[in-house]
């Protein structure tokens, strides 16, 4: 089966893909800033490349803390037009900014970490926190970003795929996760909760019901206060990201402005109260998250924006990938760790040959 699957994906990489891997690579070594990306379930990859343009678009990627945020503004190219991008010079260094420290938790400093949320929910006003790490990965001599992206966008596609090169890194994501999408007055978002494999067939825990509907919750009560009219949520049902599954809640709602200013960090990456969440974030997590768990899409009247999930920033010779889980009163700190290994995993699978 594997093998089958495999010839198939070098089928159509031979196909209709090629081109594209040249851009990405051609890209990469002339150093320019660019995001390649796909929405979920669409046919069409584009390539946004920071040059001057007559109608430059721009794309934005927001930090978790909102303080080390990127744009590439520039020209959007389509499938028919991609060869232009071969004919792209730059050879202007690109200045990576500090992101990061390269620490990485351990299964006993990650396990204190979920007991101290666990802790502190008993005794003060937090009703949940998000505990994020990151873990490293070698990459085989072989290993190649642009592959990495179209393995990504075969075997994920009902996400939103990415790979950007950035002032912060070369990331490369696929996140099930919506924040927010436009479309004149009425605007959509997501509630996603709750964590377990896909053959795990058990009935989902109240932990997960409970985590899950704190998110659908906060998306209510925020978008009402500042002025939503219309609000309509679907019923929760479970939606899978490769071998793991979610809960998730559709929420329509009529439009108001930045409302992914309002809603980011929702409690699925943050936490409820959200400031003090915030805190216990800024003092556990040492490596400050950079654009994981932020959101990312390019500006524009049908604007969409997704939240940073299910991403890696890539380095010479190991990739980092961020990793989270939601920390309640009913949390199990081992169970945590296991979450956060499993969506790991995810990842991993686009690392290997």
């Amino acid at each position: 089966m594997k093998k089958k699957r495999k010839a198939e994906m070098e089928q159509q990489l031979s196909d209709s893909n090629s081109l594209l891997i040249q851009c990405i690579e051609h890209l990469l070594a002339q150093q320019f800033k660019f995001v390649v990306f796909k929405y979920p379930l669409a046919p069409e990859i584009r390539i946004l490349v920071e040059t001057p343009a007559s109608k430059s678009q721009v794309f934005s990627l927001q930090s978790f803390n909102g303080k080390q945020n990127e744009e590439i503004k520039g020209r959007l190219f389509e499938d028919k037009t991609w060869e232009g991008i071969l004919n792209l010079r730059n050879g202007k260094p690109l200045a990576l900014r500090k992101t990061s420290d390269e620490s990485y938790m351990s299964q006993d400093s990650y396990e204190t970490y979920v007991a101290d949320i666990i802790q502190l929910t008993k005794t003060t006003s937090l009703i949940k926190s998000v505990a994020a790490r990151k873990k490293k990965f070698a990459l085989a001599a072989s290993f190649n970003p642009a592959m990495a992206f179209f393995k990504m966008t075969y075997t994920y596609g009902p996400t939103f795929v990415y790979l950007a090169n950035t002032s912060l890194g070369l990331w490369l994501g696929a996140s099930p996760e919506l924040l927010m999408f436009k479309k004149g007055e009425r605007s959509f978002t997501v509630s996603l909760a709750g964590t377990k494999l896909v053959k795990d067939k058990s009935p989902w825990t109240e932990k997960d019901k409970v985590e899950q509907q704190i998110v659908t919750d906060y998306i209510i009560d925020t978008v009402r206060a500042n002025g939503a009219s219309f609000i309509h949520t679907s019923p929760t049902f479970d939606v899978h990201a490769g071998h793991i599954k979610h809960l998730k809640t559709d929420i329509e709602f009529s439009s108001i402005p930045n409302v992914q200013e309002l809603l980011h960090p929702t409690p699925a990456v943050c936490g409820l109260p959200r400031e003090a969440a915030k805190e216990i974030i800024a003092k556990y997590e040492k490596n400050n998250r950079s654009l994981y768990s932020g959101f990312l899409g390019l500006n524009g009247d049908n604007t969409s924006y997704y939240v940073n999930l299910r991403c890696m920033r890539i380095h010479d010779q190991h990739a980092d990938v961020f990793v989270g889980a939601g920390i309640t009163a009913d949390s199990n700190p081992e169970q945590e760790w296991l979450e956060t290994e499993a969506k790991a995993d995810v990842m991993k699978k686009i690392l290997e040959e």
